[in-house]
């Protein structure tokens, strides 16, 4: 049995998917900030939240050895500065040859829209499109045993999916009290249901009639 909760000593980072495009992080990321939208009318600011977001995702996987974590993306969205450091390092590696023809891609095309894009809002639509995104990463930046659980160092990690839960019979129980962690509960069961999906997903690709039997339970009251 895993039990994930900020007393035990799991260290789950919902963000490092090595192996996932960018825009499929940046939608799980929109989906989690469905939870706290009351109605659509905010659609649009969630649109434009996802593309930052995804954004942020290729820039932070290229100056950290390819490791993302929500404290990484707050500081990128909500700090000039740090934004500014770590445009200075990825042109050192940049000038040094360190970036495959694809890395060099995404850096261009995640420079183009920070520079002509989003530094260019004015400074009410920039607002809003922070507190949209800042709902979710507050929560990891504020609070010392929650970034230590979820935004680990890339070497503390020892539970990065479901691939081995599924493959060994192992049971995952997340252990939070919604009454004390009332949004960072929502946002980590979410990912929890969305990470169990796309593995379930996946082994169905691979092997669809070897698939063992998995069930995921969840108290949908949480979630509202």
């Amino acid at each position: 049995i895993l039990e994930i909760s900020l007393n035990s000593k799991i260290r789950y980072n919902p963000l490092y998917k090595p192996n996932l495009n960018p825009l499929i992080l940046a939608n799980r990321l929109k989906t989690i900030l469905l939870l706290f939208s009351e109605n659509n009318s905010e659609s649009f600011w969630l649109d434009k939240a996802e593309q930052i977001l995804a954004e942020c995702i290729k820039l932070c996987r290229l100056y950290n050895n390819g490791y993302v974590t929500f404290i990484e993306l707050h500081k990128l969205i909500t700090e000039p500065n740090y934004y500014k450091s770590k445009i200075e390092i990825l042109k050192k590696l940049f000038y040094e040859s360190k970036f495959t023809h694809k890395q060099i891609y995404e850096l261009n095309t995640a420079l183009e829209f920070f520079e002509k894009e989003f530094n260019s809002l004015d400074s009410r639509t920039l607002s809003i499109l922070k507190s949209e995104i800042t709902r979710i990463t507050n929560v990891f930046v504020t609070d010392y045993d929650i970034k230590c659980v979820f935004c680990p160092e890339k070497d503390e990690i020892n539970f990065s999916g479901f691939s081995d839960v599924v493959d060994n019979h192992k049971i995952v129980v997340l252990n939070m009290n919604i009454a004390l962690y009332s949004n960072l509960s929502r946002i980590i069961a979410a990912y929890l249901k969305l990470d169990f999906q796309s593995e379930i997903l996946m082994q169905l690709s691979k092997s669809p009639s070897n698939i063992r039997t998995t069930s995921f339970i969840c108290d949908f009251t949480s979630l509202k």
